[in-house]
């Protein structure tokens, strides 16, 4: 029997989720060696603290739902092949957290190894708000994905919890609610002690991610939805947590989260141009949509491109040491994203059928190399 398009796809998607997970393999080991040296040579502080924190939560975290989603929700989702959509699901997830967790340690690994400032209470509070805002932003996300028929039973990367059955759209609508109303109390506590500018940085995160594919402004599906998600993922996300975290914002704190939010839109648009056929069928008028596959090829080019080129200015302008170069050592998957995108540009759909989920392994790579630039120049100047 022939296997249908979709199958074929799906299992394309969990040999590539298998692929990842033995090459991080070798850079965990890596990283644990890197951590004993660091140790060895520099001996124990807060600081050291800190930036082990920054390697080790994002796995860790990554690890402990994916496999609550495997063990308890994915099967349900899986339908009669529960293995091969819990193992697309748990690799789904996985980046997710990943990318989540990332950016906000960026500022934290930054306060605590260079500034000295780091709070862990306020810290935990703030990592918790921006994990509970991503989570009532993408279950809202899925409800309107629904609604506007952008996720249908056939569609290979979506979740399918909705259409499914697994859970209806009521109770995802009041899971999301609940994340955001999570949220907004952890946002209250911050702001009895920072004050009101946590206000305005919390309304903000939740209106703009509400509102992501909710009505009024539903801006995931217009044009204007890269460069609002880089404001929220990038200055925002980052400049908000340093601040929720000292009391104060800083040049070298709004230069850090630039190339954030720069690879943040890069995955979002790399989404957007690689279903952009699917999102024009469904009324949707993203970037892609409207300008076309050369317009929406330049863009990502220019967002992951720009990331590099926003690190080597903030560079030579002291905003951040030079040791945060070292993220540079990920031009390789820079390379391999612009062949990519090359390929794609020319029509060749298959070679950007994985877009966003290299989009954030390129993510991580350059934010956990930045983080330990950062660290080791904090070192160097003690």
């Amino acid at each position: 029997m022939r296997r249908s398009a979709v199958s074929t796809e799906v299992d394309a998607e969990v040999e590539y989720a298998s692929l990842l997970e033995r090459a991080e393999a070798d850079p965990r080991v890596l990283g644990l060696v890197l951590a004993l040296l660091i140790s060895a040579a520099f001996g124990t502080s807060p600081e050291l603290d800190a930036y082990l924190l920054a390697v080790a939560a994002p796995t860790i975290l990554a690890t402990l739902l994916a496999d609550v989603a495997y063990s308890q929700l994915l099967p349900e989702l899986a339908g009669s092949d529960p293995t091969t959509a819990s193992k697309r699901q748990t690799a789904a997830l996985s980046t997710l957290v990943v990318l989540i967790v990332a950016t906000v340690l960026y500022a934290v690994v930054w306060l605590a190894a260079v500034q000295g400032t780091f709070h862990w209470p306020l810290f935990l509070v703030s990592l918790a708000a921006s994990v509970l805002l991503h989570i009532g932003t993408n279950v809202v996300n899925e409800i309107y994905d629904v609604r506007k028929g952008v996720d249908t039973i056939v569609s290979p990367r979506a979740s399918h919890a909705i259409v499914k059955g697994a859970i209806d759209e009521r109770e995802a609508y009041v899971l999301g609610v609940a994340a955001f109303a999570c949220a907004f109390g952890l946002g209250v506590v911050l702001a009895l002690v920072r004050g009101w500018p946590i206000v305005a940085l919390g309304a903000a995160g939740i209106v703009g991610g509400y509102t992501y594919t909710a009505p009024p402004f539903q801006y995931k599906f217009g044009s204007y939805g890269i460069p609002l998600v880089f404001a929220l993922m990038g200055p925002l996300m980052v400049s908000g947590a340093f601040y929720a975290i000292t009391g104060t914002i800083d040049g070298s704190a709004l230069a850090l989260s630039i190339p954030v939010g720069l690879l943040v839109a890069a995955i979002l648009h790399g989404n957007e141009w690689r279903d952009s056929s699917e999102d024009a069928r469904a009324g949707a008028r993203t970037f892609s949509v409207r300008a076309g596959r050369a317009a929406a090829h330049w863009l990502y080019i220019s967002l992951v491109v720009g990331a590099y080129l926003a690190l080597t200015i903030a560079v030579l302008a002291d905003l951040l040491p030079t040791w945060s170069l070292l993220a540079m050592l990920s031009l390789p998957l820079l390379v391999r994203q612009i062949r990519s995108a090359e390929f794609g540009a020319s029509g060749q759909q298959r070679a950007i059928a994985m877009i966003d989920l290299q989009t954030a392994q390129l993510h991580a790579a350059f934010g956990y190399l930045m983080v330990l630039g950062l660290v080791v120049a904090a070192f160097a100047a003690r």
